[in-house]
């Protein structure tokens, strides 16, 4: 019966493994200079995370999501060391 412990053991870690999902906010950090910028435009990390979980990527490390009236954008990498998505640019602006 060993064997088939172990056979259910791996096929659950595969399929948990296959249903989620590759973007998540776990992790996820921000810049100093992130911070001055949203203070600046009177937005939030959670503004950010919206963006980076729903937005359509406008180029590489670039995101976008349009609200009604406005549209906001950032700019992200993924560290190196980490695989951590780091946001470090965040800004806002009417819809063209």
């Amino acid at each position: 019966m060993g064997f088939l412990d172990e056979l259910k053991k791996f096929v659950s870690v595969a399929a948990e493994q296959l249903t989620s999902s590759s973007k998540t906010t776990k992790g996820l950090r921000f810049t100093s200079k992130f911070q001055a910028q949203a203070k600046s435009w009177g937005l939030t990390q959670a503004d950010a995370q919206d963006v980076y979980n729903y937005g359509e990527e406008r180029r590489a490390g670039m995101m976008v999501r349009k609200y009604n009236g406005y549209e906001i954008e950032i700019y992200y990498f993924m560290d190196r060391r980490s695989g951590q998505p780091v946001i470090s640019s965040i800004w806002k602006r009417g819809v063209r």
